[in-house]
């Protein structure tokens, strides 16, 4: 690879999974394509500094991967001039200060809830790209956790509706052949999406 790519993981909310979805893609990205990879934790929660049992505020490595907990906006930039082949950037939730760090990565995924129950917190979500005028068929990628119920109601009949279901895995750590051909897929949706568009 000739330049590395940047990837962008934000939630609706807080406990929306991003962390977990970003432990598993990094673990996928290095132990599994065998790239240097880099893991940023871009928000307050300070999740990362427990794989290492205590408190944890500085580079570390961990199943190969580095991870850089407690990141901020201003060290962020630092962080990227490293050499890893992928950087997979946890922001967290998604606020107007964080989005247009997260708009710039070369790959974004945005995972939105799809309970019925939480119509209100999907539609402010979506609202946040759709007033800062983001077309987010063209430049992002929804996914979510699966439901037992009906995921959509009429309130957000006229959002977006293509979101990858994420599969259930219990630890980021051992990852299966099925997260294999997830994380291929999604990976590889930009591209798709392109081709579709040139076709027609």
């Amino acid at each position: 690879m000739d330049s590395p790519q940047i990837i962008g993981v934000c939630g609706y909310e807080h406990n929306s999974g991003t962390t977990h979805l970003c432990l598993s893609l990094a673990n996928y990205l290095c132990n599994k394509r065998l790239a240097k990879t880099a893991y940023i934790e871009l928000n307050p929660s300070g999740q990362i500094s427990s794989l290492k049992n205590k408190d944890c505020r500085t580079r570390f490595s961990h199943y190969h991967i580095d991870f850089f907990p407690n990141s901020t906006l201003s060290s962020y930039n630092n962080i990227l001039s490293g050499k890893h082949q992928y950087y997979v950037i946890d922001f967290g939730v998604l606020n107007i200060n964080t989005l247009n760090d997260f708009m710039r990565c070369d790959i974004k995924f945005a995972i939105c809830s799809l309970s019925p129950w939480k119509t209100t917190s999907l539609t402010k979500f979506l609202n946040l790209f759709i007033d800062n005028n983001v077309n987010i068929e063209k430049d992002i990628t929804l996914l979510g956790y699966p439901v037992e119920s009906k995921p959509y109601n009429k309130e957000i009949s006229e959002m977006p509706k293509e979101i990858y279901c994420i599969p259930y895995l219990q630890n980021p750590f051992h990852i299966t052949s099925g997260y294999f051909n997830f994380f291929e897929m999604i990976l590889q949706r930009k591209k798709i999406y392109h081709a579709k568009r040139q076709k027609f």
